[in-house]
């Protein structure tokens, strides 16, 4: 067993793998050993693909086929799959830091918050654009919701029903005022009133002409 342990130490392996029942190892190092393992793992992918790859273009030469089909190094290339969670647990560590320094700098009233997503986050303007975007669909998400939690499913119609409602009460209060001071008898007025009492006082001003000529004609028989 203590060969086999040095064994994994020297190919870097955690120490989580050799013994995951040992409670010495402090938790807090795990994920860097798991990263330091992966990118190890990474390493002696690239070193043995480099060596298939020109064991390959070898074999071709060797063949007639390289000539034969006017191959490149460009034209092959060998890639392992590098480990399932190297890069999900590296992003996520990436992460992990970003959002803690733009927590700390964002709470900062000296330091806008879109200054802080650009220069600590990394977001591009196309990002807060559409950060902003689905802001604003949240908040509309939640007053629906609170439409809903307050007046049922039917809030739509009932504030349509209500709205119609109360533009007919409008309009009828405006027919009635003015029934109620336009006349006596209480009905409704008759439109185009305006011009109507306009052709009147026309009518009074005329009639009062002829008045006032027969008072001049009188009162120069007189003085003869």
């Amino acid at each position: 067993m203590y060969f086999i342990k040095k064994l994994y130490r020297a190919l870097k392996v955690p120490a989580t793998r050799i013994d995951p029942e040992d409670r010495t190892v402090d938790p807090s190092t795990i994920l860097r050993e798991e990263l330091k393992f992966a990118k190890f793992i990474v390493r002696q992918q690239q070193h043995l693909s480099a060596a298939i790859k020109k064991g390959f273009v070898t074999h071709l030469k060797l063949k007639g086929v390289w000539d034969e089909m006017g191959l490149s190094e460009t034209n092959v290339d060998i890639a392992f799959t590098p480990p399932t969670n190297y890069y999900e647990m590296r992003e996520n560590q990436k992460l992990e830091l970003k959002a803690a320094n733009f927590n700390t700098l964002a709470g900062n009233e000296f330091i806008s918050v879109t200054y802080a997503q650009k220069k600590y986050l990394g977001w591009k303007d196309r990002d807060i654009l559409a950060n902003r975007e689905f802001l604003r669909k949240d908040a509309e998400m939640q007053w629906e919701l609170a439409q809903i939690q307050a007046a049922g499913p039917m809030w739509k119609e009932q504030l349509a029903a209500a709205a119609d409602a109360g533009g007919e009460g409008g309009e009828g209060g405006d027919i009635g005022g003015g029934a109620a001071g336009g006349g006596g008898d209480g009905g409704i007025p008759e439109f185009g009133g305006g011009p109507a009492g306009g052709d009147a006082a026309a009518g009074d001003d005329a009639g009062a002409e002829p008045a006032a000529e027969a008072e001049a004609d009188t009162s120069a028989d007189q003085a003869e």
